[in-house]
Protein backbone atom coordinates (compact mmCIF):
# COMPACT_ATOMS: atom_id res chain seq x y z
CA UNK A 1 0.00 0.00 0.00
CA UNK A 2 0.94 3.60 -0.61
CA UNK A 3 2.37 6.32 1.59
CA UNK A 4 -0.48 8.98 1.66
CA UNK A 5 0.73 12.86 1.30
CA UNK A 6 -1.25 15.16 3.63
CA UNK A 7 -3.69 17.55 2.58
CA UNK A 8 -4.43 20.83 4.87
CA UNK A 9 -6.32 19.88 7.62
CA UNK A 10 -6.80 15.69 6.78
CA UNK A 11 -6.92 13.79 9.51
CA UNK A 12 -6.19 9.97 10.08
CA UNK A 13 -10.07 8.82 10.25
CA UNK A 14 -10.29 10.90 6.60
CA UNK A 15 -7.15 8.99 5.41
CA UNK A 16 -8.77 5.78 6.44
CA UNK A 17 -11.72 6.20 4.86
CA UNK A 18 -10.29 7.48 1.64
CA UNK A 19 -8.41 4.17 1.31
CA UNK A 20 -11.08 1.93 3.01
CA UNK A 21 -8.89 0.97 5.84
CA UNK A 22 -9.58 1.43 9.60
CA UNK A 23 -8.28 3.81 11.67
CA UNK A 24 -6.82 1.98 14.01
CA UNK A 25 -4.00 -0.34 11.11
CA UNK A 26 -3.12 2.94 10.20
CA UNK A 27 -2.31 4.06 13.63
CA UNK A 28 -0.82 1.11 14.58
CA UNK A 29 1.23 0.16 11.99
CA UNK A 30 4.99 0.14 12.61
CA UNK A 31 6.08 2.53 9.93
CA UNK A 32 3.94 5.40 11.64
CA UNK A 33 5.06 5.10 15.00
CA UNK A 34 7.67 7.58 14.14
CA UNK A 35 5.70 10.03 12.60
CA UNK A 36 3.16 9.31 15.38
CA UNK A 37 5.46 9.39 18.70
CA UNK A 38 5.61 12.74 19.92
CA UNK A 39 1.86 14.34 18.59
CA UNK A 40 -0.37 11.72 18.56
CA UNK A 41 -2.39 10.22 15.58
CA UNK A 42 -5.20 13.72 16.02
CA UNK A 43 -2.11 16.33 14.74
CA UNK A 44 -1.37 16.14 11.54
CA UNK A 45 0.67 18.38 9.27
CA UNK A 46 0.53 19.30 5.78
CA UNK A 47 2.62 17.15 3.59
CA UNK A 48 3.33 14.37 6.40
CA UNK A 49 3.94 11.02 4.80
CA UNK A 50 1.13 8.66 6.40
CA UNK A 51 1.93 4.85 5.67
CA UNK A 52 -1.37 3.14 4.67
CA UNK A 53 -1.30 -0.43 5.46
CA UNK A 54 -3.54 -3.28 3.74
CA UNK A 55 -7.01 -3.84 5.46
CA UNK A 56 -7.74 -6.80 7.31
CA UNK A 57 -10.43 -8.81 5.16
CA UNK A 58 -13.71 -9.10 6.67
CA UNK A 59 -15.68 -12.32 5.86
CA UNK A 60 -19.23 -12.80 6.58
CA UNK A 61 -20.64 -16.35 6.57
CA UNK A 62 -24.46 -16.90 4.88
CA UNK A 63 -26.59 -19.45 4.51
CA UNK A 64 -26.93 -20.66 0.83
CA UNK A 65 -30.98 -20.89 0.78
CA UNK A 66 -32.15 -17.51 1.29
CA UNK A 67 -32.22 -13.41 0.43
CA UNK A 68 -29.41 -11.48 2.83
CA UNK A 69 -28.91 -7.62 3.34
CA UNK A 70 -25.90 -6.21 3.68
CA UNK A 71 -26.03 -2.93 4.67
CA UNK A 72 -23.33 0.04 4.21
CA UNK A 73 -23.05 2.64 6.27
CA UNK A 74 -20.81 5.57 4.69
CA UNK A 75 -18.44 6.95 7.56
CA UNK A 76 -20.16 10.28 8.62
CA UNK A 77 -18.88 13.40 10.79
CA UNK A 78 -20.75 15.60 12.80
CA UNK A 79 -19.69 19.27 12.58
CA UNK A 80 -21.30 21.89 14.86
CA UNK A 81 -21.42 25.71 14.76
CA UNK A 82 -22.92 28.08 17.24
CA UNK A 83 -24.14 31.29 15.69
CA UNK A 84 -24.28 34.57 17.70
CA UNK A 85 -25.03 38.31 17.91
CA UNK A 86 -22.77 40.48 20.26
CA UNK A 87 -22.11 37.35 21.77
CA UNK A 88 -25.97 36.45 22.75
CA UNK A 89 -26.46 32.76 20.92
CA UNK A 90 -29.32 32.81 18.34
CA UNK A 91 -31.66 30.22 19.41
CA UNK A 92 -34.64 29.20 17.06
CA UNK A 93 -33.70 30.91 14.23
CA UNK A 94 -34.65 29.63 10.59
CA UNK A 95 -31.78 28.23 8.57
CA UNK A 96 -31.06 26.02 5.35
CA UNK A 97 -27.87 24.11 4.55
CA UNK A 98 -27.01 22.44 1.76
CA UNK A 99 -23.26 20.50 1.17
CA UNK A 100 -21.18 20.34 -1.71
CA UNK A 101 -23.94 21.89 -3.49
CA UNK A 102 -26.57 19.24 -3.01
CA UNK A 103 -30.01 19.49 -1.71
CA UNK A 104 -30.74 21.78 0.72
CA UNK A 105 -32.59 20.69 3.91
CA UNK A 106 -34.78 22.71 6.39
CA UNK A 107 -34.30 23.00 10.09
CA UNK A 108 -33.66 25.42 12.49
CA UNK A 109 -30.82 26.48 15.14
CA UNK A 110 -31.21 25.12 18.60
CA UNK A 111 -31.70 27.00 22.01
CA UNK A 112 -28.67 28.15 22.53
CA UNK A 113 -27.77 28.81 18.66
CA UNK A 114 -26.35 25.86 17.77
CA UNK A 115 -26.59 24.31 14.34
CA UNK A 116 -25.19 20.25 14.05
CA UNK A 117 -24.76 18.96 10.88
CA UNK A 118 -24.40 15.10 9.74
CA UNK A 119 -22.25 14.92 6.70
CA UNK A 120 -20.21 12.50 5.05
CA UNK A 121 -16.06 12.44 5.70
CA UNK A 122 -15.21 13.60 1.77
CA UNK A 123 -17.80 16.92 2.58
CA UNK A 124 -15.52 19.85 1.72
CA UNK A 125 -18.15 22.48 1.71
CA UNK A 126 -21.13 23.58 3.80
CA UNK A 127 -23.27 26.68 2.89
CA UNK A 128 -25.87 27.84 5.80
CA UNK A 129 -28.63 30.49 4.89
CA UNK A 130 -30.22 32.05 8.31
CA UNK A 131 -33.74 33.33 7.45
CA UNK A 132 -33.93 32.07 3.71
CA UNK A 133 -36.51 33.84 1.42
CA UNK A 134 -36.64 36.57 3.71
CA UNK A 135 -35.18 40.13 2.47
CA UNK A 136 -32.68 39.83 4.98
CA UNK A 137 -31.17 36.39 5.15
CA UNK A 138 -27.76 35.43 5.87
CA UNK A 139 -25.67 33.28 4.26
CA UNK A 140 -22.28 31.88 5.67
CA UNK A 141 -20.09 29.23 3.73
CA UNK A 142 -17.75 27.15 5.59
CA UNK A 143 -14.69 24.82 3.91
CA UNK A 144 -14.56 21.66 5.92
CA UNK A 145 -11.28 19.52 6.39
CA UNK A 146 -9.15 22.52 6.17
CA UNK A 147 -8.12 22.95 9.58
CA UNK A 148 -4.33 23.09 10.82
CA UNK A 149 -3.16 21.97 13.90
CA UNK A 150 -3.34 25.10 16.79
CA UNK A 151 0.27 24.57 16.92
CA UNK A 152 0.72 25.92 13.66
CA UNK A 153 0.59 29.34 12.83
CA UNK A 154 -1.97 28.98 10.49
CA UNK A 155 -3.96 27.05 12.95
CA UNK A 156 -3.50 29.46 14.86
CA UNK A 157 -5.20 32.01 12.97
CA UNK A 158 -8.02 29.96 11.58
CA UNK A 159 -9.31 29.17 15.24
CA UNK A 160 -9.07 33.01 16.49
CA UNK A 161 -10.45 34.36 13.53
CA UNK A 162 -13.94 31.39 13.64
CA UNK A 163 -14.40 32.49 17.27
CA UNK A 164 -14.34 36.05 16.49
CA UNK A 165 -10.88 37.38 17.55
CA UNK A 166 -10.17 38.29 14.25
CA UNK A 167 -6.47 38.54 13.17
CA UNK A 168 -6.45 38.97 9.76
CA UNK A 169 -5.30 36.85 6.38
CA UNK A 170 -5.01 33.08 7.18
CA UNK A 171 -1.34 32.36 5.78
CA UNK A 172 0.61 31.07 8.26
CA UNK A 173 2.44 34.55 9.48
CA UNK A 174 1.78 35.07 12.85
CA UNK A 175 3.30 38.35 13.20
CA UNK A 176 1.73 41.69 14.64
CA UNK A 177 -2.02 41.22 13.82
CA UNK A 178 -2.09 37.33 14.65
CA UNK A 179 -0.53 38.60 18.32
CA UNK A 180 -2.79 41.30 18.78
CA UNK A 181 -5.94 39.36 17.86
CA UNK A 182 -3.93 36.61 20.81
CA UNK A 183 -3.95 39.28 23.11
CA UNK A 184 -7.26 40.16 22.96
CA UNK A 185 -8.25 36.11 23.35
CA UNK A 186 -5.96 35.78 26.62
CA UNK A 187 -7.63 39.48 28.09
CA UNK A 188 -11.12 38.10 27.69
CA UNK A 189 -10.02 34.73 29.00
CA UNK A 190 -8.36 36.10 32.28
CA UNK A 191 -4.74 35.07 30.94
CA UNK A 192 -1.58 37.11 30.97
CA UNK A 193 -1.94 38.73 27.51
CA UNK A 194 1.30 38.06 26.33
CA UNK A 195 0.79 37.77 22.69
CA UNK A 196 2.33 34.18 22.63
CA UNK A 197 0.79 30.45 21.83
CA UNK A 198 1.89 29.05 24.93
CA UNK A 199 0.26 25.81 25.93
CA UNK A 200 -2.29 27.09 28.53
CA UNK A 201 -3.13 29.47 26.36
CA UNK A 202 -3.33 26.80 22.89
CA UNK A 203 -5.58 24.59 25.31
CA UNK A 204 -7.94 27.34 26.32
CA UNK A 205 -8.25 28.38 22.73
CA UNK A 206 -9.51 24.34 21.39
CA UNK A 207 -12.01 23.99 24.18
CA UNK A 208 -13.14 27.28 22.85
CA UNK A 209 -13.46 26.56 18.97
CA UNK A 210 -15.33 23.23 20.14
CA UNK A 211 -17.81 25.17 21.72
CA UNK A 212 -17.05 23.92 25.60
CA UNK A 213 -17.57 26.32 28.07
CA UNK A 214 -15.36 28.11 29.79
CA UNK A 215 -15.29 29.21 33.27
CA UNK A 216 -13.81 32.92 34.26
Amino acid sequence: MPHHTVSQGETVRHIAVRYGVANRRICEAPENRELFKTRGPNVLFEDDQVFVPADETKVVSLACDGVHTLVYRPHQQTVSFQFCRGGIPRGHDPVTWRLDGGQSTEGHLDARGWLRVSAPMQALRLVVVLFPDTDFSEAHTFVLAHLDPSVQARGLQQRLNNIGFCCGAEDGDAAEHTAAALKAFQTAHGLPPTGEPDAVTLALLGRCHEGEPVWR
